[in-house]
């Protein structure tokens, strides 16, 4: 179970990270278009739109991998000296506590997508429905919640044998 639970979590984030890099690769090119362009007297239009939505999109889908991962920043002054049942209890707790709060974010980011589309509004330069994104960021946060629960439900299953 826990090896299966695992396989699916790395695959999430995987996903997650494949989206994020052309995300950050389509940013990258459209800003160094832009310098170009800008040089030659013709800079694009619409580019500080394009590139809050490719960050958007490049920080929400790689919130779940970078969890998985451990790469976020921790301070460990007193747990380890802790026992270790008593680390492992936090470990599962902090998961929990910290997937409730992203369920909620991303229920109210989901909300304002679904207010943000019945409005009908667009964004500014391009007139472009920018719904979709907010729902992505809303996906985001769904993957990172799903990533914490993974990871507390392998806090408690025993490791699995390698093979």
């Amino acid at each position: 179970m826990g090896r299966v639970l695992r396989q699916i979590d790395e695959l999430m984030c995987r996903g997650g990270v494949v989206v994020s890099g052309v995300a950050l690769v389509f940013l990258m090119g459209l800003t160094g278009a832009n310098v170009l362009l800008r040089m030659a007297g013709m800079p694009l239009g619409a580019v500080y739109e394009l590139a809050g939505y490719c960050g958007a999109l490049a920080v929400a889908f790689s919130l779940a991998d970078t969890q998985r991962a451990g790469g976020h920043i921790t301070v460990d002054l007193f747990t380890p000296r802790l026992p270790a049942w008593l680390r492992k209890a936090l470990s599962i707790g902090n998961a929990l506590v910290f997937a409730l709060f992203f369920l909620l974010m991303a229920y109210q980011v989901w909300r304002r997508g679904l207010t943000v589309r019945q409005s009908g509004e667009v964004s500014e330069t391009l007139k472009l429905a920018y719904y979709p994104f907010v729902f992505c960021v809303a996906g985001g946060f769904v993957m990172l919640v799903l990533s914490l629960l993974a990871s507390a439900v392998r806090t408690v299953l025993p490791a699995s044998p390698a093979r």
